[in-house]
């Protein structure tokens, strides 16, 4: 058995980008080019361990990429199939959408690989400019990807409908790889996305979300009842179904998933997290903590417990997170912020609402 050595040293990445965006009430185009550069470097130790050269640890590269998205939107009073005119009214709104996107293969096999990965799918994944997570590869894609997007408004401006459906397709094979020589995609196309939100009652929504492969197997799919009784207040409950993925390595998981945030006072609030696998009957990831905010400052303090998404065989990490907030010098999250936020639907405007 080959043993991985480790790599470490320096990175930095570069992307100058311009663009163009035309927009209308009935439409859009939004042409653009960048150019990407990345230079890497290993340190002495790494240099010897991996048995090269000093010219060999330094590598640079560029790569150009050119995109066009465009959309248009088709506006129509009423309520689908005219069920709820006498009642909601408005309107609906049909959005179809496509992307193009190209940048060319260069070569970065012997570019060492820190950190970066390959995403996930979702809806919004298939109109990003690249599938690695990370700045350690620059990616060859040449995509063609068309979406449609279904919105219903009620007469009071609340979407009680919100669809989207998408499908990623590659005109040319990807040849950058990672560390184990696997390319990122294996079929011609993404397979169908969707993502759907459903508000049949205030302060009520189902959210479904999923995927298929291009077998039109079930990749995955999540479906999550929320229930937001006022602006600083949150409880969900949910189900994730997902198939083993080749290409991000995770592990099959079937999965009930709960969070809430409840708030004790204008100032003080509990937040807790969770996800159980029953098939494993495991708590695979828990979060809890408290959260507090005044007009000047603010602080949180959280524990987690949690498994690796790519095996779960491991020792569970346990972590304490802190952090303190100095209200009016900066707009910027968190990383704690964007944690709560990717596992916690809803929690973004929740956050917005009680800083606020």
């Amino acid at each position: 058995m080959a043993l991985k050595t480790k790599k470490s040293g320096a990175r930095i990445y570069n992307k100058l980008s311009a663009a163009y965006p035309m927009e209308t009430s009935w439409g859009y185009i939004k042409p653009k080019l960048s150019l990407q550069h990345l230079y890497t470097s290993y340190d002495e130790d790494s240099l010897e361990d991996n048995q090269l050269s000093e010219e060999d640890g330094s590598q640079s590269v560029f790569v150009p990429q050119a995109s066009i998205d465009a959309g248009l939107h088709f506006y129509q009073a009423g309520s689908p199939f005219g069920a709820f005119d006498d009642t909601m009214g408005g309107y609906r709104l049909l959005s179809p959408r496509v992307k193009y996107t190209y940048s060319p293969y260069k070569n970065q096999n012997d570019i060492p690989n820190f950190n970066t990965r390959i995403a996930s799918i979702n809806y919004e994944q298939l109109f990003s400019d690249s599938w690695f997570l990370g700045h350690d590869r620059l990616q060859d894609l040449h995509s063609i990807t068309p979406g449609v997007n279904y919105r219903y408004i009620d007469a009071t401006g609340v979407t009680r409908f919100d669809g989207s459906i998408a499908e990623q397709f590659y005109l040319d094979d990807g040849r950058v790889t990672l560390d184990d020589d696997q390319p990122v995609f294996t079929s011609s196309s993404s397979g169908m996305v969707w993502d759907t939100s459903t508000q049949p009652y205030n302060n009520f929504w189902v959210d479904v979300s999923g995927a298929l492969t291009s077998n039109y197997d079930l990749n995955y799919i999540t479906t999550e009842l929320r229930y937001q009784p006022s602006d600083n207040s949150l409880f969900n409950v949910g189900y994730v179904k997902r198939q083993r993925d080749d290409n991000t390595d995770q592990l099959p998981l079937s999965a009930f998933t709960a969070s809430a945030v409840f708030p004790i006072n204008n100032s003080w609030r509990i937040l807790a997290q969770g996800q159980y696998d029953y098939n494993r009957n495991k708590m695979l990831d828990s979060l809890i903590g408290v959260d507090y905010e005044d007009c000047c400052f603010g602080f949180a303090v959280y524990g987690r417990r949690y498994y690796n998404d790519l095996n779960v065989k491991d020792e569970p990490t346990q972590a304490i997170m802190a952090e303190v907030r100095l209200n009016g010098l900066g707009s910027g999250s968190s990383r704690l912020t964007r944690l709560l936020a990717d596992k916690i639907l809803g929690f973004e405007p929740v956050q917005t609402a009680w800083k606020d």
